[in-house]
């Protein structure tokens, strides 16, 4: 019942006929219908030179931020969309949140989301010293999105590996756009059941995000990159989604350059259910796995350096 209401929104927000400001009201509009989490305190902030909202928990956990690049296609969204979702994950995770309002296509095409999130990303480790090699520090930076947010965090993770910056300690991806080439969206399935995501409207927001660039160039397909040293990932997809088959191939991509994943596929589910958590009781348990994994991943991470640390002493 509630992907039959879901199609009925999503053929009136995403209409062929709507324009991109159009879509973007829409979006927004009904971004109001999911609740923050009670107790997230949302500031404004300028990191990075990106208009960023900044979600705090009551209880923190020392040094712990999360990075969460928003989904929309790389046309719609915003940081006043996700607060649903984020303020919910960051209260979990006990981690102070950033979620910056990087540039959107048509206007901005290809790389200006991928060069806005890695300047904020630059921005938040620059701040944490205990992220510049000190093997017994607990300073943890979580970098997690959804759909084009999800894609736009492994490409971030590449783009921070090939510029010699400190690494995320672990990557979340929730149904991510992951490969943009034209061969890739004629994979995509031929009877497409998602609720939301259609596959026009894909390729209507990957053509304006792509507009003349390479699309297998690993910033904007970053399925293409070298996966060596990457860090652990927690990847969520659905059985519905029309980008199920490139979550697949990074897994399998992922185990095989011996990169750690916790892998999730939910049955009978669409594009994103997560972000209807706190109205939808689906939404809610698949969010709060994928909390709960990257809590796994991030205690690992600490034993691992915990261990390291006292191997190097003595």
């Amino acid at each position: 019942m509630l992907r039959g209401y879901a199609r009925i929104i999503a053929a009136r927000e995403f209409s062929a006929r709507a324009t991109i400001p159009e879509l973007r009201r829409r979006h927004e509009l009904l971004s109001h219908l999911i609740p923050a989490k009670s107790g997230v305190g949302v500031t404004r902030q300028i990191v990075g030179g990106l208009y960023t909202e900044v979600h705090t928990p009551c209880e923190t956990v020392p040094g712990r931020m999360l990075l969460y690049i928003h989904g929309g296609g790389f046309c719609l969204g915003n940081a006043r969309t996700y607060r649903g979702l984020v303020s919910r994950l960051a209260d979990q995770l006990g981690a102070v949140a950033y979620v910056p309002n990087y540039r959107l296509a048509p206007e901005d095409p290809f790389p200006a989301a991928v060069d806005d999130v890695l300047s904020l990303y630059s921005a938040l480790v620059d701040d944490v010293p205990e992220l510049q090699g000190e093997v017994e520090s607990q300073g943890e930076v979580v970098v997690a999105g959804d759909s084009a947010g999800g894609g736009l965090t492994l490409s971030l993770a590449v783009a921070a590996r090939e510029q010699g910056l400190p690494l995320p300690t672990v990557l979340g991806m929730i149904c991510p756009a992951l490969d943009l080439r034209e061969e890739a969206r004629v994979d995509l399935p031929a009877h497409n059941r998602d609720p939301v995501l259609t596959t026009e409207l894909l390729n209507r927001f990957s053509d304006a995000y792509c507009a003349s660039a390479d699309t297998s160039d690993p910033r904007m397909s970053p399925l293409l990159a070298d996966m060596a040293g990457l860090p652990p990932m927690v990847l969520d997809t659905a059985e519905l989604c029309p980008l199920r088959r490139s979550s697949q191939r990074l897994r399998d991509k992922c185990r095989a350059a011996g990169i750690p994943v916790r892998y999730s596929e939910y049955t009978d589910q669409g594009h994103v259910f997560h972000i209807s958590a706190g109205i939808v009781r689906d939404a809610d348990l698949a969010l709060n796995a994928f909390g709960v994994s990257l809590a796994r991943s991030l205690a690992v991470d600490r034993t691992e350096r915990s261990a390291h640390g006292r191997s190097t002493t003595e």
